[in-house]
């Protein structure tokens, strides 16, 4: 960030769940409209060894827009559920609950769900969705409050991400 700047949350507006496949479509309108330097396209984590989504963005964009990665190398939902295990005070404080309830919470989910056909990304959506629902949030509230607490936290996983997001901010103000 740039020194002696704040930013604030209203500053930066995040665009609803998409899937990867609609980026380029997205990329591409903003193009036509001028607004494509103003943005950054954030990718699951499940996607970071794959360069074909990242190629269609950029041919879309018609230049090199900004591309991230959400940490971990798999689909968020997934990443999450990991590290709710983790059950830190922080996040356990936000979903109004204690490490011991969490963790039978979870443990009767991962019951439920042991025997589940599918994609492990889409078994950790509707085991998230599940637990969500239990604690009257949705699945996004919980992923963001686990990525706070990582954020928070200097050694986490989640600093590469945040000083490429920082970077592409500090860029963004500088033109």
């Amino acid at each position: 960030m740039v020194p002696g700047t704040k930013t604030f949350r209203e500053s930066i507006r995040i665009s609803r769940n998409t899937g990867a496949g609609e980026f380029p479509s997205q990329a591409a309108a903003l193009r036509k409209f001028g607004r494509i330097r103003d943005f950054v396209f954030v990718l699951d984590g499940d996607k970071a060894n794959d360069e074909r989504p990242v190629r269609r963005i950029q041919d879309a964009a018609g230049f090199t827009v900004p591309v991230f990665f959400l940490p971990s190398g798999k689909a968020p939902e997934d990443w999450t559920w990991t590290r709710l295990r983790d059950r830190r005070k922080g996040v356990l404080a936000e979903l109004g609950s204690d490490s011991k309830d969490l963790s039978l919470r979870m443990d009767r989910i991962d019951s439920l769900y042991a025997v589940a056909a599918g994609k492990p990304g889409e078994v950790a959506k509707s085991k998230l969705r599940t637990l969500a629902e239990e604690f009257q949030r949705t699945a996004p509230e919980i992923c963001r409050a686990v990525a706070r607490d990582k954020v928070r936290r200097p050694s986490s996983e989640f600093q590469p991400f945040v000083a490429n997001m920082a970077d592409a901010l500090q860029n963004w103000r500088a033109n």
